[in-house]
């Protein structure tokens, strides 16, 4: 199982949500899932995750791998099972790249917990507990319905 999260710059959003979902997968003994991250753009390509970003991760007891920003391109459609995207904006985007998600691949990250509504993006709210809230939230229920569709 490939898992890949996107948000806009792979810096923030998608990043801690990579970290997290990591962190949770190794927390409950499950090795059989890859997870990453990357952006809809190539503006913050190589840069590593955001500093604000960082320390929310660092101050929940998230260990934070290194990391380099990179741009989604189709070959990540095509090598990964789930597709997960952070916002409206995002979600198009990748169906603009990709042009049909012919597998169902691409989905809303709070899909997980039965909402249909943006992670916003602490970049520009400058609200990363929140931010880091509803991502490990989310995750939670991604690592529940992996352990139901996968394990059991």
């Amino acid at each position: 199982m490939n898992i890949i999260f996107v948000c806009l710059g792979n810096v923030c959003r998608s990043v801690m949500a990579e970290m997290i979902m990591k962190d949770l997968l190794n927390r409950a003994g499950i090795r059989d899932v890859n997870v990453a991250s990357c952006g809809i753009s190539n503006e913050e390509e190589g840069e590593p995750i955001y500093y604000l970003a960082k320390h929310k991760l660092e101050e929940k007891g998230i260990l934070v791998f290194p990391h380099g920003a990179r741009q989604m391109s189709y070959n990540d459609y095509l090598n990964n099972d789930l597709i997960i995207c952070m916002d409206q904006f995002n979600k198009r985007a990748v169906l603009n790249l990709i042009g049909h998600d012919q597998d169902a691949k691409v989905c809303m990250l709070k899909s997980f917990v039965g909402k249909c509504d943006d992670v916003l993006d602490p970049w520009y709210t400058r609200d990363f507990e929140t931010t880091f809230a509803e991502i490990k939230e989310a995750c939670e229920a991604l690592l529940e319905k992996l352990r139901r569709d996968i394990y059991d």
